[in-house]
């Protein structure tokens, strides 16, 4: 007996990955935000910089109120008339104060007694994608420092989190992002695990650039699916010379020039769509061949 099979497959399907910013190319200057060279005391917030607490990491943050200098140590501060505390050194050489040594033009954070975080915000002015170079380093070479810190992205996002247990140890952290305007970007120091403040001046570091010269290298996958399956369409965004991973970007996914889903590409620059084949694609975009056989 004759029998016919038909068998309907999707094969090496293309995905075409579309990044609103996936190429910058403007000539202007890159704007950068240095979080020492830009600290004031006249105001709060200070351009894209606030400076305040938060009761616990990623709680309800409060701006700072009191802006004040001491003019004996040449340091600027803000706080609420204690701890926590955001203080910069404005003079050309170190500062010593009591144990802690403050490095010329640097700025440090301290927590408060109860677990009260120390908070320094940036809030993005522009979308775009923009680079976080940054460290935190303990500067109490008596005790010495033992601060849990960490840099969030509106509060409840953890791009980067450690323990400092040391004196003069920098703990770094670079990342490439994408923000979109009035995101935020904190710099949290809390009183680390053993749950006391005493000690614990923990130097914040940070520069914030904004790419406009920024090239991409966007890498997309084909898959293979069956009618009615599901796959993931993924996509790749990576620095063009250093490859380095674009997170927090948004990454339209289309199939036959139609857009299906978004997705938002994760610290390794990747980012999915789950989607499901179906038997309205157009072909020449998926091959879609039908084959048939007669068993003998």
């Amino acid at each position: 007996m004759n029998t016919r099979h038909n068998n309907r497959y999707m094969r090496g399907v293309l995905l075409l990955a579309l990044l609103s910013i996936l190429c910058m190319t403007g000539r202007a200057s890159a704007q950068t935000y240095d979080l020492a060279k830009d600290f004031s005391i006249a105001g709060n917030p200070n351009g894209a910089w606030q400076y305040g607490q938060t009761p616990t990491r990623g709680g309800v943050f409060s701006p700072f109120t009191l802006g004040a200098f001491d003019a004996f140590y040449g340091v600027a501060y803000w706080s609420e008339g204690g701890l926590p505390q955001v203080t910069l050194n404005t003079t050309g050489f170190d500062v010593t104060l009591s144990t802690l040594k403050i490095p010329a033009y640097k700025l440090y954070q301290h927590p408060g007694p109860g677990g009260d975080n120390s908070v320094i915000r940036w809030v993005a002015p522009q979308t775009g994608i923009y680079s976080i170079d940054s460290s935190f380093t303990g500067i109490d070479f008596a005790y010495p420092t033992t601060t849990d810190v960490a840099v969030l992205r509106n509060s409840s996002e953890q791009l980067f989190a450690g323990d400092i247990s040391s004196y003069n140890i920098p703990l770094p952290y670079f990342q490439i992002i994408y923000v979109t305007q009035g995101d935020t970007i904190d710099f949290s120091v809390g009183f680390g695990t053993n749950a006391n403040y005493f000690g614990d001046s923990t130097m914040t570091d940070a520069v914030i650039t904004k790419r406009n010269n920024f090239k991409s290298k966007l890498d997309v996958s084909s898959i293979a699916l069956y009618y009615g399956q599901t796959g993931n369409l993924t996509a790749r965004l990576r620095k063009a010379t250093s490859l380095e991973s674009v997170q927090n970007a948004p990454i339209t996914f289309k199939v036959d020039g139609v857009i299906v889903g978004t997705g938002t590409t994760d610290s390794t620059g990747l980012a999915a769509y789950p989607y499901t084949a179906d038997e309205s694609l157009a072909v020449g975009v998926q091959r879609l061949p039908r084959s048939s056989q007669e068993p003998g």
